[in-house]
């Protein structure tokens, strides 16, 4: 039962407040009064009711009932409850008084009649703020916080601990693991707290809170405390999003505070009422399009077998699925029909690998939404330039149709809040980060455990990505999250890696064995069960493979390059000679390599070029120009592109002769998918589009592979990859050059399970490339182990079992890591081989220079407001890593950054880094319209 204190009678307090002019308060600033405190408890709890009863799963719901008790409905007033609980530490003079802030002679009147009222100003606050200036600011500060004070007054009223640490958090930061020589003064203000007025008015606060939502206390089960502990991250980021929510001002200024002091509960029925109304505009609730596979597909039928798998194995509820079959066969159909034809009650998040993918994919998942009002996000870091976010098309309200059914909400584009829309499309990193401690981590975790997770294309993770997700999995399984794993082909050791996580988050070991097989769809419920489908491929032929050796003499990677280009470019031109109308494909591993063969290329047209260094703009504008020379139906004739990357997964395109370089062999097996994609095998042999004539008899990849003159692979033919994944590919994958075939299907599974990489398999060489470096520094050690690895992030078991041996919310080590970090940013600690990324915003205020910004940035701050301008501006930046980023950070100037630039309110913009076409040129960089960003 709930533990009722001894404070003030509801009339009682009534009567106080009126008799004063003091108020205890819970906003202040922007308001025409003080906004009562007690109201905005309330108001949360009335969010918290309506995110439950819309926007949670109902594996949510269960999985946090059993914190509350048997029962969702008494979870429903729990979670009310404890998320109205989570400010009521404002209760407190270090709050009301603001003793920390800038002026707090501003609150000093309340303050005084607070203290007329019987809630007296702590004492000895000047010693306090005398320690906070000369040692431990932070940790004291942040003990200080209101937060502390809510999960203090929540600790005397007996609450569990789970619930007590959940709230403890909600700032995004749970409490420092403090010395004790900061956390004893604290202690004394605590002490000096639980004897005052301030004690009782905390716990008339939550005795009101109690009786408004119903709630009768936490029923005592028997659940131990690690089997609650991971409720902690789960219940703190959801009391965020219904503080996000309750904190609204429009919301706020709407309050009927005059039943606030006559009948708190019929105050929180009304506003109540009002959150639910809400709630549907602003983080949205989930939807899903119903019907047949044809209904839900327009003009298409499940004819791939792993499509018929889907629809023949009925609901699809929570659990891992691992698809694994290979491309073309239709797997995102099939992560859409589960999501379509399951009764689970959850949103959808689908994350890709690369920003264009994900563009791609938000526009086959916004016409799989079609006629449906789904509320939605795209997130990555150039997401604001698509044309969903383009204030030309119309409000959201306008543009649902049937054309496309996902609709904006202003209220999703605020910091924290695009993985908690009912629908979102993002980049991978978006979800790996919440395998990484940072600040707001839990809700990140909170945002997934309501969504169908779908992670497209995991073969392209390397192995740092694979820890991450598989530590991401534990937290899945705990939350009984539907979780669903595409990918071309997959090793069988992370198949069982992955399986194992989940099934030991949610509390069992995996009953079944996982054999090799290939194409197979491998399933694990939250029991443990494991179950296997092998599948019949859709295409079946032989993929052949001529390996080319180059001897390349120089020693420092700028020879490499020039070298290695001008012998790939001769390589290219003879191939042209021997196929004068084919398209030639040519995929290298770095962006420097690209630009070095396009310039020595021979032949009357000069090569498309396609990687990341070019601006936004650029991009699409090659992208679009490939995909019309080369997407399906097309008939390029001609040509000759050079792309990095960037081709081997973003985009259908076809080829007729493949040049690449040598890589790890899952980027080597999807760049041969681009190569004679669209043409069929059958009993007759190879069938081809109308129009589209081959070259060759069958599919040749030509795969390159430098080597210095004694014969060893060249030491920077890996760049940017590790030296295990390319030496294992070398190796066993392409069996030292001696390799001429992949038989599709057939070899791929044994391909990728001999060229298997861990994060343990990295080599000392690797640990000490400086492309490496980041991710080291994360890491803390000078190599790349899983135990230094974890040292990024916190596994649901650790977690749970170092819970369960100190279930304390104050000076816990593994509290304190789980937010410990800087707010996550840039997309660059969920990958092993992307440096610190620079995001440049290239000007020439001349106009001369194309695809740069036409204005300084002097100018652009002017109109910092414009929407239109602040698009324009992003359509001309450039992202840069490694070399290029070290040479402009250290030798460029910032002289002409406006000193506005750093407080401008539009973060995407504060965060690029202006230079100017003349900088860049003394630094020996062009702009060039062809290359994009190209070096000297």
């Amino acid at each position: 039962m709930w533990k009722r204190g001894m404070g003030m009678s509801v009339t009682d307090s009534a009567k106080s407040e009126a008799e004063s002019a003091g108020v205890v308060w819970g906003k202040w600033h922007g308001l025409a009064s003080p906004y009562p405190l007690l109201a905005h408890l309330l108001d949360t709890a009335a969010f918290a009711a309506g995110l439950w009863d819309t926007t949670f799963s109902r594996s949510m719901r269960l999985t946090c009932s059993l914190g509350f008790g048997p029962g969702e409905s008494h979870g429903r007033a729990g979670f009310a409850f404890l998320a109205a609980s989570h400010d009521c530490g404002k209760a407190e003079p270090w709050f009301q008084g603001q003793v920390t802030s800038r002026n707090p002679s501003e609150f000093a009147d309340n303050s005084g009649l607070l203290a007329e009222a019987g809630l007296d100003a702590f004492p000895d606050a000047a010693r306090l703020l005398q320690l906070m200036r000369n040692d431990g600011g932070n940790s004291i500060r942040r003990m200080l916080r209101h937060e502390a004070g809510s999960a203090a007054a929540l600790e005397r009223a007996d609450a569990p601990a789970w619930a007590v640490a959940a709230v403890s958090g909600h700032h995004g930061r749970y409490m420092p693991d403090a010395s004790p020589q900061h956390s004893r003064p604290v202690q004394a203000y605590r002490d000096w707290i639980r004897g005052s007025g301030w004690a009782q008015e905390q716990q008339r606060d939550l005795n009101l809170i109690a009786s408004a939502v119903d709630w009768s206390g936490f029923a005592a089960e028997a659940h131990t405390e690690s089997q609650l502990a991971g409720l902690i991250p789960l219940v703190t980021g959801a009391i965020c999003l219904a503080d996000w929510l309750a904190s609204d001002e429009v919301f706020i200024r709407s309050a009927p505070l005059e039943l606030l002091a006559d009948d708190p509960r019929e105050y929180f029925l009304s506003r109540a009422t009002q959150a639910a109304e809400l709630i549907p505009s602003t983080v949205g609730i989930p939807v899903r399009p119903r019907g047949s596979f044809g209904e839900v597909f327009p003009g298409f039928s499940a004819d791939r077998e792993v499509q018929r798998w889907a629809v023949d194995h009925g609901n699809h509820g929570p659990g891992l699925s691992v698809i694994a079959v290979p491309m073309g066969e239709g797997k995102t159909e099939t992560a859409l029909w589960m999501h379509s034809a399951s009764d689970v009650d959850d949103g959808l998040i689908f994350a890709l690998p690369t920003m264009a993918t994900a563009d791609a994919m938000f526009s086959r998942v916004q016409a799989f939404y079609s006629g449906t009002p789904a509320l939605a996000a795209l997130r990555h870091g150039m997401a604001s330039l698509n044309a969903f976010y383009d204030p030309a098309g119309g409000s959201p309200t306008d543009i649902c149709d049937d054309e496309g059914g996902l609709t904006g909400s202003e209220w999703l584009q605020g910091r924290h809040r695009s993985l908690t829309a009912p629908v979102t499309v993002s980049s991978c990193d978006q979800v790996l980060a919440a395998a990484v401690n940072h600040k707001f981590s839990p809700v990140r975790l909170s945002s997934l455990a309501g969504k169908h997770v779908v992670l497209d294309e995991v073969h392209t993770y390397d192995p740092y990505q694979d820890m991450l997700l598989t530590r991401l999995l534990g937290w899945l399984g705990r939350f009984s999250v539907r979780v669903t794993l595409l990918s071309a082909t997959l090793p069988t050791r992370r198949v069982r890696d992955y399986a194992r996580a989940y099934a030991q988050g949610a509390g069992c070991p995996v009953n079944g064995e996982i054999l090799g097989l290939y194409p197979c769809v491998t399933t694990t419920s939250p029991d443990g069960t494991t179950t296997q489908f092998e599948l019949a491929a859709h295409r079946s032929y032989s993929h052949g493979v001529h390996v080319s050796d180059m001897v390349v003499t120089g020693t420092t990677f700028d020879e490499f390059t020039d070298e290695y280009a001008t012998a790939t470019a001769a390589y290219v031109d003879a191939l042209r000679e021997q196929h004068p109308e084919a398209c030639i494909g040519v995929i290298v591993n770095t962006v420097g390599r690209a630009n070095a063969i396009a310039m020595r290329l021979t032949g009357e047209r000069r090569p498309l070029v396609i990687h990341s260094r070019m601006t936004a703009q650029q991009r699409s504008e090659r992208t679009s120009e490939l995909l019309a020379l080369t997407g399906p139906g097309a008939t390029p004739g001609t040509l000759t592109f050079v792309a990095t990357q960037i081709a081997e997964s973003s985009l259908d395109i076809d080829v007729d002769i493949l040049v690449t370089d040598l890589a790890p062999v899952a980027s080597l097996l999807q760049r041969m998918g681009r190569q004679w994609r669209h043409s069929q095998f059958g009993g007759r042999g190879w069938s081809h589009s109308e129009g589209r004539h081959r070259p060759t008899n069958e599919p040749v990849a030509h795969v390159l592979v430098a080597r210095d003159p004694s014969g060893v692979r060249h030491v920077h033919a890996a760049i940017p990859y590790s030296n295990a994944e390319v030496d294992k590919t070398l190796a066993h994958g392409l069996e030292h050059g001696a390799r001429t075939v992949i038989v599709i299907p057939d070899d791929l599974q044994g391909l990728v399970d001999g060229c298997d990489v861990t994060l343990n398999d990295l080599t000392e060489v690797d640990t000490d490339r400086p492309e490496l470096g980041h991710v080291l520094a994360h890491l803390g050690e000078s190599a790349a182990q899983e135990g230094q690895a974890r040292r990024v992030g916190t596994d649901h078991d650790d977690f749970a079992v170092d819970w369960e041996l100190n279930p304390s919310w104050a000076a816990n080590p593994t509290l304190d890591a789980l937010t410990s970090g800087t707010l996550w940013d840039a997309e660059a600690i969920t990958r092993l081989r992307d440096g610190d990324t620079l995001q440049l915003l290239v000007y020439d205020p001349t106009g001369a220079t194309a695809y740069a910004l036409g204005r300084t940035p002097d100018a652009l701050v002017a109109n910092m407001q414009s929407l239109a301008q602040s698009r324009e501006a992003l359509r001309c930046v450039v992202p840069v890593s490694g070399r290029v980023a070290t040479r402009i950070s250290r030798f460029s100037t910032a002289a002409a950054i406006p000193q506005e630039w750093s407080s401008q309110p539009t973060a995407i913009l504060r965060d690029l880094r202006p230079v100017s076409v003349s900088e860049l040129a003394a630094l020996g960089l062009t702009l060039d319209p062809i290359l994009g960003l190209t070096s000297e």
